[in-house]
């Protein structure tokens, strides 16, 4: 998460096509610190929970939606209403 934070405001700024080169950056920096990207894939007979590495293909996405969601958190958090005014932006 704190790899994501760094990187959003540089996700904002890039192309779409650049979007996807911050995404899989991050991914990589994950994985050389050994950090994996985990999904739930059964349990095994003593009733332990089996997890599975989602591959860097399918990371690289759900860490660009994760960029995408911080993105539009602040976008809400920036909102605020005066009395008597309608909604305004900060900027």
């Amino acid at each position: 998460r704190d790899l994501v934070s760094a990187n959003k405001d540089l996700y904002l700024r890039c192309h779409e096509r650049d979007k996807k080169k911050v995404s899989r950056g991050i991914v990589a920096a994950v994985r050389n610190k050994g950090g994996r990207f985990l999904t739930y894939y059964a349990y095994d007979e003593r009733n332990d929970i089996i997890y599975e590495d989602i591959g860097d293909k399918k990371a690289s996405a759900k860490t660009s939606q994760t960029l995408r969601d911080a993105l539009n958190r602040n976008k809400k958090a920036s909102r605020f209403v005066v009395k008597g005014q309608k909604e305004k932006k900060e900027l």
